[in-house]
């Protein structure tokens, strides 16, 4: 067996950070009213400056895509590698660009800079991306692959759009959304984040070993609790 080690991280954060009073701006006031709990929501979670990947009039400015693409060249960039050397690339996302081909698939397609190499798409919410370090870990110590790139990248602003919501017919009466909805919208933003591993410390400089990563799955156990597509939990058992 061999050794993993984060040797490099890199990062794409979209535009220009802004601050919380603009969030409704950008996501649009569902039905013309303001958040209710949006202040509350933002006081607890302690979040100040999000970054969102669509402009105010809601166009989209990056792909997550480009974002996982921008964050793997900011990764190789800094460890002043050729981009030929990486040879195995996992990318992770909650929801793709496209519903085919995999996230993967799409990232290797803008970075044409990088050579044939193995691919692999993970999903599934906030675990998504320690699937994908988990996976370039395991190749990396079975020997099969010297230098991989792990990427997450994610474009939640995209759902969280007014427009998104204006159609129920609960809004429509001019009531509230669903406090977990809310919670959402002002919980996540835009970006990516991407991860260098080798077989071999840095010469210099610091490198951070993986010792262990483990990913256990209760969904045999208890109900969905968070999911997309779906009118509501009772349509499957479990995620």
């Amino acid at each position: 067996m061999y050794s993993a080690y984060i040797n490099r991280m890199g990062k794409f954060l979209p535009g220009e950070p802004i601050n919380n009073d603009e969030m409704e701006e950008y996501l649009g006031k569902i039905a013309s009213r303001p958040s209710r709990v949006r202040q509350r929501i933002l006081n607890s979670n302690g979040i100040q400056q999000p970054y969102y990947a669509i402009d105010k009039q809601q166009q989209t400015l990056y792909s997550n895509s480009q974002m996982a693409a921008f964050a793997v060249r900011d990764a190789i960039a800094q460890a002043n590698l050729e981009p030929g050397a990486i040879d195995l690339l996992a990318c992770a996302t909650t929801l793709p660009d496209l519903l085919v081909p995999g996230f993967a698939r799409t990232v290797h397609g803008e970075l044409s800079e990088l050579s044939p190499l193995e691919i692999v798409s993970t999903q599934g919410f906030c675990c998504a991306g320690v699937s994908a370090l988990n996976y370039a870990t395991s190749q990396i110590e079975l020997g099969k692959k010297q230098t991989a790139i792990a990427v997450a990248s994610e474009f939640p602003s995209r759902l969280f759009k007014n427009t998104k919501f204006e159609a129920k017919t609960s809004v429509q009466a001019g009531k509230p959304l669903p406090f977990d909805t809310e919670f959402l919208r002002w919980m996540l933003s835009d970006g990516a984040g991407a991860l260098l591993l080798q077989n071999h410390p840095n010469a210099t400089g610091i490198s951070l070993k993986i010792e262990w990563i483990e990913l256990i799955s209760h969904a045999n156990a208890y109900p969905v609790c968070m999911y997309s597509g779906l009118a509501n939990e009772t349509s499957t058992k479990s995620s």
